[in-house]
């Protein structure tokens, strides 16, 4: 495979190991059973047949940012709207999906399927490009041009031996049924060893632009434990890649990594059913008041402004 140094980088530091790890095959089940124990406070907090959904941005809300927005949006106080960068993102996310299956495709050509794709499929997104001028909206599909090239620049091409599925959804149901793990991660690579079931031969990647934040890694540590609930055996790493730096921050997946993120779980689902069962949020102002729907009401970010 032809490729650039930059490319050879990755595929050498990030993708490539000397020999894929093996796991305990009752790690899954270990796992579950701790959860499942720790999960016991927030059930019990829970009204009957309740289900608290635990995604990587409601992690996020609780752990990083403030349990007021966190309240805000589980509650859906206020309406869902497309923003520049969420429209430019999710543009950027189907045109990279295209574009791994379908390679010979230019960037522009991908930016241009991706927005028929999402216009026909989700009419707020469809809602919001109607509200663009015809400048903003080139803008738009401009930087997407922009991001995908640099996606392509990055990575090698990306065969099918590798196995890549965009935007995999993973999830795992605890607490019998209680409590229910939802994530998707951007890009997995490599799928289920058949000879070995044991080894883990998974990659997971979160693509970003922008600077990079602590929280990153934590979403990658999330997405580990998910893929080992779902499917019985870790990836064997997880990383996060910038596409603006051409960088990346990665983490080889160990036991002592899940249990860190099955604990971040269980202390949010805790906190999570304590504040939907009435308790006081901890309010933390910070540029996510921007987009929370109890900002105009809220002294936190009445003192921030």
């Amino acid at each position: 495979m032809d490729v650039t140094s930059v490319q050879r980088r990755l595929m050498d530091e990030l993708i490539s190991v000397e020999d894929f790890p093996r796991f305990r095959s009752e790690l899954a089940d270990d796992l579950r059973e701790e959860l499942d124990r720790r999960l016991e406070p927030a059930v019990a907090a829970l009204r009957e047949d309740d289900q608290l959904w635990v995604t990587k941005a409601r992690l996020i809300d609780l752990h990083s940012r403030c349990e007021g927005l966190y309240l805000a949006n589980v509650l859906g106080e206020g309406t869902f709207e497309y923003s520049t960068q969420l429209a430019l993102g999710s543009v950027v996310h189907r045109a990279v999906e295209i574009g791994v299956y379908r390679p010979a495709l230019s960037e522009g050509e991908l930016v241009e399927r991706a927005v028929e794709l999402l216009r026909r499929d989700d009419d707020r997104f469809d809602s919001f490009l109607q509200l663009l001028g015809d400048g903003e909206a080139a803008e738009l599909e401009a930087e997407a041009v922009r991001r995908v090239m640099l996606f392509r620049n990055t990575f090698p091409p990306l065969p099918k031996s590798w196995a890549p599925v965009v935007e995999l959804p993973l999830k795992a149901a605890l607490a019998k049924d209680r409590v229910m793990l939802s994530v998707r991660p951007d890009l997995c690579l490599g799928t289920a060893d058949r000879e070995d079931p044991t080894r883990a031969t998974r990659l997971l990647i979160e693509l970003k632009t922008g600077a990079e934040r602590p929280e990153h890694d934590e979403d990658v540590r999330l997405y580990a434990l998910a893929a080992t609930l779902r499917f019985g055996v870790p990836p064997y790493r997880v990383a996060t890649v910038n596409l603006d730096a051409g960088s990346w921050r990665a983490q080889d997946v160990t036991e002592d990594l899940l249990r860190g993120a099955l604990r971040r779980v269980a202390d949010g689902c805790v906190r999570a059913a304590e504040l939907l069962a009435g308790a006081e949020p901890n309010l933390r102002p910070g540029a996510w008041c921007n987009w929370c729907a109890r900002r105009s009401g809220c002294p936190a970010a009445a003192k921030d402004d």
